[in-house]
C-alpha cells in the first residue's frame, strides 16, 4: 500500500525528532555539551569574583572626575566699564544705542490751599468755652470710677454719637434771650455780659424723636430728675458739616455761667457714679 503524501511528510517530522531525541539522550555527544555548560558557568562565576575585576589597585576607592577644561569663560569686555548707568532691560553690546527711561509718575502735586478763615463769632465762642471743664478731665473722672463699676450694657446709638460732636461745632452761633414765651435773637456785641445767659447740652442726636427719647431716658433716672426737673428742654438744628451732616442738639436751661457749670459738674458726677451715659457741656446760649 502506497503512503500518501500527508503521511509521509509526518513521518519524515517524527523521525527528526527521534534522531534528535537520540542524539541529546543515547549518544556520548551529550556529555560533551554538558561538559561545555558547567565549564562556561564556573569559568563566569570566577571572573566576577576576582579581585581584579575592576581593574582598580587594592585598597582604593574609584573616584568621578570633571571633565578637563575650564569651568568659567570671562566674557571679553573691558575691565574699566563697570556698567553702572545701564538698567536690566538694556544689552550690553556696542551696537545698541541708550535706551530712554520712561517716567510714569508726573511730578510734584501743589500744595493743598489753606482753610478759610473762621468767623468773629466762632473765635469768641472757642475762647468761651476754655474756662469750661475740659474734656481730658472729664475722661479721667471717668475712668477712675468706671475702674470700680462693672460695666453696663450698651446705649442707643444716639447715645454713642456724643463724642464725635465734641470735635465738630457750628461756624455760627446765636445769643438767645428768653422772656415769656417769646424766644428772639439779640447779638452778641450788644448784650452786656450780665444778662449772658447759658444752657446744658446734653446730646447731639440725627432726629429728634431720638433727642426727645434721650431726654426722656435722663428725666426717668431718679438720681438725675431732681436736677433736670426745672430744666425745660430744647431740640436745636444744626449743621456740623458735609461729614457728619444736619443734627440735633439737646439743650436745656437758661443759666448764668457759674451756675450751668456747677449744675454741668453735679451730673458728670451723678452720671459717673451710677454709671449713666451722660454727656454735658456747657453753652452758650
Amino acid at each position: 500500500m502506497q503512503q500518501s503524501k500527508w503521511d509521509q511528510e509526518r513521518y519524515s517530522q517524527e523521525k527528526l525528532k527521534l534522531s534528535l531525541k537520540e542524539i541529546f539522550l543515547k549518544s556520548p555527544l551529550r556529555y560533551l555539551i554538558s561538559i561545555c555548560t558547567v565549564v562556561i558557568i564556573l569559568f563566569g562565576f570566577w571572573y566576577i569574583t576576582e579581585p581584579t575585576y575592576n581593574n582598580l589597585p587594592a585598597g582604593k576607592i574609584p573616584i568621578i572626575k570633571p571633565l578637563e577644561g575650564p569651568v568659567k569663560v570671562r566674557p571679553i569686555t573691558n575691565p574699566k566699564e563697570n556698567h553702572e548707568d545701564k538698567t536690566i532691560y538694556q544689552k550690553l553690546a556696542e551696537t545698541e544705542g541708550s535706551q530712554q527711561v520712561e517716567h510714569l509718575l508726573g511730578g510734584p502735586e501743589e500744595p493743598i490751599s489753606r482753610p478759610l478763615s473762621l468767623p468773629q463769632e466762632f473765635i469768641g465762642e472757642f475762647l468761651e468755652d476754655k474756662n469750661e471743664m475740659s474734656l481730658a478731665e472729664l475722661s479721667s473722672s471717668k475712668n477712675k470710677q468706671e475702674a470700680f463699676l462693672p460695666t453696663s450694657p450698651t446705649q442707643p446709638q444716639a447715645s454713642a454719637e456724643l463724642s464725635k460732636e465734641e470735635e465738630l461745632e457750628e461756624t455760627k452761633s446765636t445769643n438767645v434771650a428768653i422772656s415769656g414765651p417769646n424766644v428772639k435773637t439779640i447779638n452778641p456785641k450788644d448784650a452786656p455780659p450780665s444778662q449772658e445767659r447759658y444752657c446744658l447740652q446734653l446730646g447731639t442726636l440725627k432726629t429728634e424723636e431720638q433727642a426727645k427719647l434721650e431726654w426722656k431716658r435722663l428725666s426717668s433716672r431718679q438720681v438725675l430728675k431732681p436736677y433736670l426737673l426745672n430744666l425745660k428742654p430744647e431740640f436745636k438744628k444744626v449743621d456740623l458739616g458735609n461729614d457728619t451732616g444736619v443734627r440735633i442738639r439737646l439743650i436745656a436751661g437758661s443759666l448764668t455761667k457759674k451756675e450751668a457749670q456747677h449744675l454741668c459738674q453735679e451730673l458728670t458726677k451723678l452720671s459717673v457714679k451710677h454709671n449713666i451715659a451722660l454727656g454735658c457741656r456747657v453753652k452758650k446760649r
